[in-house]
């Protein structure tokens, strides 16, 4: 039956998403600045997929542990990785240089590529470097050990007696990588690695300087720690990051104009087959571009975005007594994220509230909700937090805030073995006239002001007491382990999310069975659990209408049956919200949550996935998914071949996530013209 079955690669898949990404920046409509960004995300996600994904590929192969059979899929795997990486760096060139440059030189802004400076430029550049940057120089002969992610000069030197070595040269991350220099009239930058190139001889007064090409090495980024079931994880943890900076080379990236001879000699100074090496072009590390200032202010990015500010929380004295009133739906970063500080702050504060319990996965480095956790436990309440350790690349952020928190008597809770707590849910007690109420937040993203601003994602704050009640069974296990979840409203993964998932589909397979509409819309991350795809290729076999609104992963082949649709929105901000809707025979079942259909969100992950029980709220939602599926400008349909197509660039002037801002804007000041 597996083998029948048509599924697509999980990582060819994710380099489908990280093209849609970089095409972003190819789009006429997207600001010049914008695209520089949208370049900074493309090469950041793909450090991390090196780091991640591909180190572990090429550690299974050298450690050769399973089925030759295996080892050789996985070799096969990472030839289709390099050679589909391969053809995106090439376009990715191609934008930089054909689409992007051109672009910034339209509105007056150059980067310096060997071009001649004046007397009064070289003097300038002379005078920076041997005030802000030289200093800030080292070099590596025998050994090189090259940092992750830091980028060098290979440079070949050769001395009066004719002999040649190659000293890698540090380019400092303390320095700005984009310097500004004068001219005349326009707004003119120079890379660093250039500035340091100009002036290597200075740095080589005996010797003469051949040549000098830029190189970067991506390491494993996994921890591996060693027993994740005894001891003290926290300790662990922290031991293995400090490690983490050393581990194995994933990948060396190399000029592409680097000669074979020089390469060889770069592949014995680091002990690397120089077939291992990845060809890139002149310059590297473009998520420097995050950091690129923009001279010309806000003129050449988007345009900014006027929170939409909701009259009932502006006027509300209490955000908890609104809530305890009816549910409340926020979507961010369209709806200010000010809201979740201010209620978070006023649980922290208010007398009635006596217990706050939540859970933290990535917090920002200056947490306002955990600065509001440590005042509600100065203030007496008692606050339990679950904190995750095993967050990737946040586990000392966590851990520091964790210490602050704990220091200020709040409870803290540390990682399960083998499972990763990924709910982002908080719930509040209060004891008010005698009654004791909880309201609680359920939401798709993370408790992270920062990247709130950047991320779409949705939060229900309720008083239902079925669902509450629901959350603090599962918090009160988070905590000791003594109470069972026993949900039937929520569905929890590890305890009943898979099969509620699949009774919801073999619902819509029933009623299209009997003759009657059904439908499934799921929005999504990644798709990439096959237990979960089979169902979904069961119900379109069926003849269930299918959506699928998939950011990153889709391991569901969009070609598979005509009932199928899959869309991919990229834009502005990044897609996070999961939502999954129901037809359900016309009486609408949706939710939203925190889970992908992953296998390590559906059965090695604690995550929560919450009804929307309102009407009016179910309507809003389900006007996201239409509009995420409809004729918008930037919406790809995604085919077979993992191909993003746009059909709708020419018939739209708008994307799908500004057609959902004036809807939430018009939704707004309809509200408040029905008030007054």
């Amino acid at each position: 039956m597996e083998t029948s079955l048509p599924f697509i690669d999980r990582d060819l898949s994710w380099l489908s998403f990280n093209e849609r990404v970089l095409l972003e920046a190819e789009k006429p409509y997207t600001p010049v600045i914008e695209k520089l960004r949208f370049l900074a995300i493309y090469s950041s996600n793909l450090d991390e997929f090196y780091r991640v994904r591909v180190a572990a590929f090429q550690r299974a192969v050298s450690d050769a542990k399973g089925k030759p059979e295996d080892i050789e899929e996985v070799k096969l795997l990472l030839i289709k990785i390099q050679k589909t990486v391969d053809t995106q760096q090439r376009k990715f060139g191609k934008i930089y240089r054909e689409t992007v440059l051109p672009e910034l030189e339209a509105q007056g802004i150059k980067i310096w590529r060997d071009n001649q400076l004046d007397l009064d430029q070289t003097a300038f550049l002379l005078r920076y470097f041997q005030t802000k940057v030289r200093g800030l120089i080292h070099f590596q002969e025998e050994p090189v050990f090259l940092e992750n992610r830091m980028l060098y000069l290979a440079v070949s030197i050769e001395d009066k007696a004719g002999e040649q070595r190659v000293i890698y040269v540090n380019i400092p991350t303390e320095s700005n990588r984009f310097i500004a220099y004068p001219s005349s009239d326009e707004k003119t930058f120079i890379f660093l690695d250039d500035l340091i190139r100009i002036h290597l001889p200075l740095l080589f007064p005996d010797h003469q300087v051949l040549s000098s090409y830029s190189i970067k090495m991506n390491r494993d980024a996994e921890l591996y720690l060693e027993d994740e079931y005894r001891g003290d994880l926290k300790k662990k943890i922290l031991k293995s990051l400090s490690k983490r900076s050393g581990g194995a080379p994933s990948r060396l990236l190399v000029d592409e104009q680097m000669p074979q001879e020089l390469r060889g000699k770069v592949g014995q100074s680091l002990g690397l087959e120089t077939h291992r090496f990845i060809e890139g072009a002149r310059y590297h590390n473009f998520s420097d571009f995050f950091g690129f200032k923009n001279p010309f202010g806000s003129e050449l990015e988007y345009p900014r975005l006027k929170e939409i500010r909701i009259e009932a929380f502006e006027k509300a004295t209490s955000l908890l007594d609104l809530i305890e009133k009816g549910d409340q739906l926020l979507h961010f970063p369209y709806q200010p994220y000010d809201y979740v500080l201010r209620l978070f702050n006023e649980a922290a504060t208010d007398h009635s509230v006596t217990e706050i319990r939540a859970t933290m996965y990535r917090m920002s480095s200056s947490s306002a909700i955990a600065k509001a956790f440590i005042s509600a436990a100065k203030n007496g309440k008692k606050v339990v937090v679950f904190v995750e350790l095993k967050a990737r690349f946040d586990e000392a952020n966590n851990i520091e805030w964790s210490e602050k928190m704990k220091a200020a008597g709040v409870k803290i809770i540390y990682s399960i073995p083998d499972i990763k707590v990924h709910a982002k849910v908080a719930l509040f007690t209060r004891q008010k006239k005698g009654r004791a109420t909880q309201i609680a937040f359920y939401g798709t993203g993370n408790f992270n002001e920062k990247t709130a601003a950047i991320y779409t994602d949705h939060a229900l704050l309720t008083a239902n007491p079925v669902l509450n009640k629901e959350l603090e069974q599962l918090l009160k296990h988070l905590e000791d382990g003594k109470v069972k979840p026993n949900p039937s409203n929520l569905l929890i993964a590890g305890f009943n999310m898979v099969k509620r998932f699949s009774q919801l589909v073999d619902r819509e397979i029933a009623f299209a069975r009997r003759g009657v509409k059904a439908e499934i819309t799921i929005k999504l991350n990644n798709l990439e659990d096959k237990s979960m795809i089979r169902k979904l290729y069961e119900a379109a076999a069926n003849g269930v209408k299918v959506n699928l609104i998939t950011r990153g992963i889709c391991c569901l082949r969009p070609d598979a049956n005509e009932h199928i649709e899959v869309t991919r929105v990229v834009g502005r901000f990044l897609e996070h919200g999961r939502v999954f809707y129901f037809k359900n025979g016309g009486k609408h079942k949706l939710f939203m949550g925190s889970a992908d259909w992953m296998k390590r969100n559906l059965h090695s992950r604690i995550e929560v996935v919450f009804p929307i029980l309102d009407k009016a709220l179910q309507e809003e939602m389900m006007k996201l998914l239409d509009i995420q599926q409809s004729a918008h400008r930037g919406t790809a349909f995604l085919d077979g071949d993992l191909t993003n197509q746009f059909p709708f660039e020419e018939v739209s002037e708008v994307t799908a996530q500004e057609e959902f801002y004036k809807f939430l804007s018009t939704k707004e000041a309809s509200a408040q013209a029905v008030e007054i």
